[in-house]
């Protein structure tokens, strides 16, 4: 059920903040001497102050100046000092950026699991009452989740789009499953006409616009929030829901947000779809294509 999603504009992908690191592939090695390396390391600011400082540090030597040839000492074993402090500090800051990362995909990766549990246990309930209850409760704990990990803490919306009429097709935001900032119940309805339902039902993919600054509503007004992230909850022939993530600046919903993770959420909720017989659907184009 994981889906291709129109890549729009390309971004860095980050977790929590922080960018993922290429530590599969090590930086080559030189065939040269140790000491040559450690130079070539040093910031260049500090190689350059200490060649300036030993041409004083030699010249106060030669002249027998005693006091500046202390403090020229002085000052080249400081600077030698603090660009260690420098280096130290630097790896340091990897080491916490790395751990950073660690923690955020083992955190997410641990949500992802919680929830593919919680839908496999409760699409095994023989009571069928029961198990839609649980069904239901499983889809609010995932747009909740969905609200909490997409962008950022404050000023995301979460809504869930359902087949309110498949003639004409029509999605409206289900009254159940939302959350986010005030006001987080969309009023907004899809039809064809929009470009994010479109490329749905035309080819099962999601949308992620980034910075909507230059985009306007039907009426011709700008648009209330300043980036969005559409995927369609769908198996490969048919699509159950919209999926929709939005805030209020741009670039708030990063390119891992909008696009992968939020696709993982969608194929998460299309599971809770997949064995319920009141589940309006409306048929993927892709589909038909290939029929």
């Amino acid at each position: 059920m994981l889906r291709k999603i129109n890549s729009y504009r390309g971004m860095k992908i980050n977790i929590m903040g922080y960018p993922f690191s290429n530590k599969i592939h090590k930086e080559p090695v030189l065939p040269e001497p140790t000491w040559a390396r450690n130079i070539a390391s040093i910031n260049p600011v500090v190689l350059n102050a200490a060649i300036a400082i030993s041409s004083i540090l030699a010249s106060s030597f030669f002249n027998k100046n005693w006091i500046a040839f202390a403090l020229a000492l002085a000052i080249i074993i400081a600077c030698f000092i603090l660009d260690n402090l420098r280096d130290r500090r630097n790896f340091s800051l990897e080491e916490e950026w790395d751990k950073t990362q660690r923690d955020a995909i083992e955190s997410i990766i641990k949500t992802l699991t919680d929830g593919t549990q919680g839908i496999g246990d409760a699409l095994h309930i023989s009571d069928k009452k029961e198990r839609d209850k649980q069904i239901a409760a499983a889809r609010k704990a995932i747009m909740s989740v969905v609200r909490e990990r997409i962008g950022p803490n404050e000023g995301v919306r979460a809504n869930l789009f359902e087949v309110h009429s498949d003639d004409p097709i029509e999605l409206k935001a289900s009254p159940f499953v939302h959350g986010g900032r005030q006001n987080h119940h969309s009023s907004r309805r899809f039809t064809l006409e929009d470009e994010s339902l479109r490329i749905a039902v035309e080819s099962n993919q999601g949308r992620y616009e980034p910075d909507t600054t230059d985009f306007s509503d039907t009426n011709g007004k700008p648009l209330e929030y300043g980036c969005f992230a559409v995927m369609p909850v769908s198996t490969g022939d048919k699509l159950f829901r919209l999926l929709t993530v939005d805030s209020e600046y741009p670039w708030d919903i990063d390119n891992f947000h909008g696009k992968i993770l939020l696709n993982h959420f969608a194929s998460l909720l299309c599971l809770t779809y997949i064995k319920d017989e009141n589940a309006k659907s409306i048929p993927i184009a892709t589909a038909r294509d290939t029929e």
